[in-house]
């Protein structure tokens, strides 16, 4: 680093859609049983709105963002408007917007600015864009809207932009599925094994949290180590240690 930038792991700016009356939260939680965050909001005590954020355990290149709208008994039908919010530019990325689709997600593609040992990794991101109408939601008729993000780079792809066009297809056919199968997924993943701690809520929570951490880190089609902290932190840049290398990798390179 003394002799100009280094690599780090780099942020990706979101492309997110909340409501357009611009509402806050009243609660938040994160849900490490089904590995979600979730966010509540009343608008005018009439209108009940939950968010749902989730990365499908079997679709690592999806993150998937629900908005469940239902109303009150008694009320009256509801146009609910929402809007999309664009991050900034990156500064560790270079991102060129493509010209979305008539009715279609938002695309971008492009590469990081600083590479690993000299070489770039290029990457493509699709979103899905507002309701081309707004929903109209009543007491017998909750709503649920369904936006997808999807990034592909090119350390698992040789066409980033057309196989995150085609697992954005894939997904947004499958999207009412996609949280019973993740919820399903993630229940499996804690029978294989848990800790349950009695008479300590803080020392529970820290270890179930953390192994939490841990699982949303790693996969086993993924094999290599995580950084510390994981990817539920920043800590190091993203940097992995030596110390991480697979077991046989670092066998050879010791004998």
């Amino acid at each position: 680093g003394a002799k100009g930038p280094v690599s780090h792991r780099a942020a990706i700016p979101a492309f997110h859609i909340s409501l357009a009356n611009g509402a806050l939260p009243e609660s938040q939680a994160l849900d490490v049983r089904r590995a979600m965050f979730i966010e509540r909001t009343t608008i005018n005590s009439t209108l009940s709105v939950e968010d749902r954020y989730y990365i499908p355990l079997d679709k690592p290149n999806v993150m998937v963002h629900e908005m469940s709208l239902t109303a009150e008994a008694g009320a009256a039908p509801i146009r609910v408007h929402v809007e999309a919010k664009e991050a900034p530019t990156s500064p560790d990325l270079n991102l060129t917007k493509l010209r979305p689709m008539m009715g279609g997600p938002v695309r971008w593609q492009g590469s990081n600015l600083i590479g690993e040992l000299g070489n770039q990794t290029t990457l493509a991101m699709i979103a899905s864009n507002v309701p081309d109408e707004p929903p109209v939601v009543s007491p017998d008729k909750p709503v649920t809207l369904y936006f997808l993000t999807v990034i592909v780079t090119s350390l698992n792809s040789t066409q980033p932009l057309e196989d995150a066009s085609r697992i954005y297809a894939s997904a947004m056919e499958d999207k009412e599925n996609l949280l019973s199968d993740h919820v399903a997924a993630w229940a499996t993943r804690w029978e294989q094994g848990s800790l349950e701690v009695q008479g300590d809520l803080h020392l529970a929570q820290a270890l179930n949290s953390s192994l939490y951490a841990i699982r949303s880190s790693i996969r086993a089609d993924w094999p290599y180590g995580l950084s510390p902290g994981g990817l539920a932190s920043n800590a190091y840049e993203g940097h992995t240690f030596w110390d991480q290398v697979r077991p046989c990798t670092l066998f050879a390179m010791l004998c």
